[in-house]
């Protein structure tokens, strides 16, 4: 008898040097316990995703020097850094057209058909409405068809991500071509 109670101590002991205990729940700075969220995997740069009959593929996010003349200042053009993501959109149906409509600047989008940028720290990046002649390859600011079997190329401008930053979580709101749901990416901070 003596044995056993000396070989669960010695368990007891292993299982708690070695981290393998019952773990408390995270507690959040008020004290109370909370859960971690739970996130779906998300795709990163060169990875296409295949959402409602569309494949979104990003293939560059880059902080780059752009002249900008913003529609709500008219104080004419700046130039300043910003985050520009490129993507290509392709139509994955035989038959069936998609009606396009950018994520980046359009007057008649409403705030949730927005692209939103977020980073690991939670803090949101703005996108940068410019005027039609975008200094990045993007599609107009109207709807674009995108004919079946066709791909459009288009970019997004954010605000340039704080230092630190370690991934950008990007949500595409499906919306914007006939979809339900998001599509989602995270992309790595580019170093400039």
């Amino acid at each position: 008898m003596h044995h056993v109670s000396i070989c669960l101590t010695v368990i007891s002991l292993f299982w708690i040097l070695t981290g393998c205990e019952k773990t408390k729940s995270p507690q959040s700075s008020d004290g109370k316990n909370s859960s971690p969220k739970l996130e779906a995997a998300r795709p990163g740069l060169d990875t296409p995703v295949k959402h409602d009959g569309l494949q979104v593929y990003v293939h560059s996010a880059k902080v780059e020097q752009v002249p900008l003349q913003y529609k709500d200042k008219n104080d004419g053009k700046t130039t300043g850094e910003v985050l520009i993501i490129r993507f290509d959109l392709e139509n994955l149906s035989a038959n069936k057209k998609v009606d396009y409509q950018s994520w980046a600047d359009a007057p008649e989008l409403r705030p949730s058909e927005y692209a939103s940028l977020h980073d690991n720290f939670g803090n949101g990046y703005k996108i940068i409405k410019v005027f039609p002649s975008h200094p990045v390859d993007s599609v107009s600011s109207e709807s674009e068809p995108i004919h079946p079997g066709k791909t459009v190329k288009d970019a997004i401008m954010f605000e340039k991500p704080i230092p630190g930053a370690t991934h950008l979580d990007l949500d595409l709101p499906a919306k914007n071509f006939g979809g339900d749901g998001v599509v989602r990416f995270r992309l790595p901070v580019p170093k400039k």
